[in-house]
C-alpha cells in the first residue's frame, strides 16, 4: 500500500543500498527500535491478561492526506510531551552501555506533515551512536511511525507512514511499524502478560506485559526483539540479541 497522497518513484535508495554487517545492523535496530518501542508500549497496556485477536476494523488506513493530521501528538495512552526523557542502562554486544530517549522540542515537516521527533542515543565504550524517529497523529487520534534518520521518511520510495498506536488500541494485533524491504520490516507482535511482575532500577511493577519486535521479512529467531511493558510507564526492559537494557529513570 502506497501513501495516498505522494506518488511512487523506483526503488528507495534504503533498497538500493549494500547490506550492513550484523554487527552494525544489530545496533542499528537498537537505536531504531528503542524510540520507537517507548511509543508502541501502551498499545497492549489498555487491559491486562492474556491477549487476543481480534478482527481489524479499519483503523489500519492510512490517512487520505497531510491535513488528516494535527500539530501536536496528544494521544491519552502517550503525549509525546517536548522534553520528556528516559534513560537507560545495561549492555549492548556485551559492553556497558547507557541509552537516552528524549521527545525533541520542536517539529519537523515530513511529507507535508508537522512531525514530532524522538531522538534515540545510545553511548557505549566511549562512543556515541544516535538516531531521530518522526512520529505524526491523525484527527482520529491514531499515531504514526513517519520515518528514521538516514533509513526512510513517508512518501520516499512510495513508503506509507508505518501504524504505531490507534487511538483505540487493539489487544492480540500484530502491525507493520516500519513498512520497508528485507531486515528494515519490522513488525510488532503482542505477546504474554507478565503476572508475576517485573523489577528494574526505575522500580518494581505489580504486572507487566510483552511485545516482540521481528526485524526482516524471514522473522528468525534471532531477529526478535522482547520488550517488556507496564503501562502507564511505556517500555521497561528491551533483551534481544547482543543487548539488554532496563529502565532507571524517566521524566518529568
Amino acid at each position: 500500500m502506497l501513501c495516498p497522497w505522494s506518488p511512487a518513484p523506483p526503488r528507495s535508495e534504503v533498497e538500493q543500498s549494500a547490506p550492513e554487517s550484523r554487527g552494525r545492523g544489530v545496533r542499528r535496530l537498537l537505536l531504531g527500535a528503542l524510540g520507537l518501542a517507548l511509543l508502541v508500549g501502551v498499545v497492549v497496556a489498555v487491559e491486562l491478561g492474556s491477549p487476543r485477536r481480534i478482527d481489524p476494523t479499519g483503523v489500519d488506513e492510512v490517512p487520505g492526506s497531510p491535513s488528516s493530521f494535527v500539530a501536536r501528538v496528544d494521544h491519552p495512552w502517550l503525549p509525546l510531551t517536548p522534553g520528556r526523557v528516559w534513560t537507560y542502562e545495561g549492555e549492548v554486544d556485551s559492553v556497558s552501555a547507557t541509552m537516552t530517549v528524549t521527545v525533541l522540542d520542536d517539529a519537523v515537516e515530513v511529507d507535508g506533515v508537522a512531525a514530532t521527533g524522538v531522538r534515540t542515543v545510545v553511548e557505549r565504550d566511549g562512543e556515541q551512536e544516535s538516531t531521530t524517529a518522526w512520529f505524526g497523529q491523525d484527527r482520529d487520534g491514531t499515531l504514526w511511525l513517519l520515518g528514521r534518520e538516514g533509513v526512510w521518511e513517508a512518501a520516499d520510495g512510495g513508503t506509507p507512514p508505518g501504524l504505531v498506536l490507534p487511538a483505540e488500541p487493539r489487544r492480540g494485533d500484530a502491525q507493520l511499524v516500519q513498512p520497508l524491504d528485507g531486515d528494515d520490516r519490522w513488525v510488532l507482535e503482542v505477546g504474554e502478560s507478565v503476572d508475576d511482575g517485573v523489577a528494574v532500577p526505575a522500580g518494581r511493577y505489580d504486572v507487566g506485559l510483552e511485545l516482540l519486535l521481528r526485524r526482516g521479512a524471514e522473522r528468525a529467531e534471532e531477529e526478535v526483539t522482547d520488550l517488556t511493558l507496564v503501562r502507564g510507564v511505556g517500555v521497561v526492559r528491551v533483551v534481544g540479541p547482543d543487548v539488554r537494557l532496563e529502565l532507571v529513570s524517566s521524566r518529568p
